[in-house]
């Protein structure tokens, strides 16, 4: 089997460690399920995987071990679980990545210095405005609208190398974060735009700038 897509059932549960079997898959759709639980270890396994598509479910969390030894995993989509800690450097460091999808999640933390070595990446998604089921304080807004923040969201600065140093990136969402700091300056240099981005949405966030 090299590809398995069961997109839109009502599959629940947690997702076997058997999948690793598979060793030729390259695709993988679980997506718009009620799956639920950890995603797997056994997933590393699968050495072929170009595509991991697990959006709209319950998952909260992974192995520490599923991202390290993947070379040709390009696309992951995360958006919509309960997703919860840190964004694991490694993901970041996949050599082939150019997608990652992890909107309305329950994470944690900054975003990592490692995404610099995404140079292949040209969708970044981790808006979480409206954050996943299983985190407190689903709507998360900006202090002159509310008081109240929610514990689960991304905070800290944006790395400069997202608008220096990722040549591939087109699209960039970090909307509904806790993000702070200066905006991130897009002036010309010798005539070009430092950041070939067409699609950036930074809203309800912390930062300040003029």
């Amino acid at each position: 089997m090299i590809t398995l897509d069961v997109e839109r059932n009502d599959i629940s549960g947690t997702i076997p460690s058997e999948l690793g079997l598979l060793s030729r898959l390259f695709f993988l759709g679980i997506n718009r399920n009620a799956v639920s639980g950890l995603l797997p270890s056994s997933i590393s396994l699968l050495t072929s995987l170009e595509s991991l598509l697990v959006q709209n479910n319950f998952l909260t969390g992974w192995s520490g071990a599923m991202f390290t030894v993947h070379s040709t995993l390009a696309a992951v989509d995360f958006s919509f679980n309960n997703l919860q800690n840190s964004l694991p450097d490694e993901l970041f460091m996949l050599p082939n990545i150019t997608v990652i999808g992890a909107t309305n999640n329950c994470f944690t933390g900054s975003i990592p210095s490692a995404i610099c070595n995404a140079k292949r990446l040209e969708m970044l998604s981790l808006g979480g405005l409206t954050s996943g089921f299983g985190c407190s304080n689903s709507i998360i807004l900006p202090s002159k609208f509310s008081s109240v923040y929610s514990a689960n969201f991304i905070i800290g600065s944006i790395p400069p190398c997202l608008f220096t140093e990722l040549p591939a990136l087109r699209s960039l969402d970090l909307s509904g974060n806790g993000l702070t700091g200066p905006l991130p300056s897009l002036k010309q240099v010798n005539g070009s735009y430092v950041s070939e981005l067409i699609n950036i949405s930074l809203s309800h966030n912390r930062m300040t700038g003029e």
